[in-house]
């Protein structure tokens, strides 16, 4: 009894201390079909868009409209969406820029006013700050290396909350500062 009560302890701890991500493959990526069209904004809304993404994208697009990946979405207590790019604003190991946009009143706000951070897969916790949900981005480091970003809404944007590397399958995670992981804004 006491080794079977030490091992449940150990496990408990181990547990309690052990920061379990979803799998990679589990998170959501944006499609080819996912475009300005299928999204049905208006001219205005598409231009408010464009406009805050030139101003933090990390290249220049020919063509914004080819380039970007739009679906609309729920922020819970508002309208939103999330752009990603799909060619010039991704990198070899499939990481792409992304952004998240809420709706306020008749304007488009981008949740990301400097570089929006680059992702393989992205999601959405059922946490909420400020009723709007935490944004999770994973990008691939290597093989069998993806650092995790949570960002938290703090009234106005999203701020990295939380930052972790773990393996693809989400495991093995280890919660590390910030500032010591491999910069999200671009590979």
């Amino acid at each position: 009894m006491r080794l079977l009560l030490s091992v449940t302890l150990s496990l408990w701890a181990t547990l309690a201390h052990a920061e379990i991500l979803p799998p990679l493959q589990t998170l959501q990526r944006l499609h080819d079909a996912e475009s300005f069209r299928q999204s049905k904004l208006a001219p205005t809304e598409v231009r408010q868009i464009l406009q805050q993404i030139k101003a933090t994208a990390f290249d220049t697009a020919k063509s914004w409209q080819k380039e970007l990946r739009v679906r609309r979405i729920s922020l819970q207590s508002v309208d939103g969406l999330i752009v990603q790019g799909s060619d010039l604003l991704c990198g070899a190991t499939g990481n792409c820029q992304t952004w998240v946009f809420r709706k306020d009143r008749r304007r488009w706000i981008s949740l990301f006013p400097n570089q929006a951070p680059v992702a393989a897969g992205f999601g959405f916790a059922m946490v909420a700050t400020h009723r709007i949900p935490d944004f999770l981005v994973a990008a691939h480091v290597s093989a069998d290396e993806v650092d995790y970003a949570s960002y938290s809404y703090d009234g106005q944007n999203y701020s990295v909350a939380r930052c972790y590397s773990a393996k693809p399958d989400g495991q093995q995670a280890e919660e590390k500062p910030c500032k010591q992981l491999r910069p999200m804004g671009g590979e």
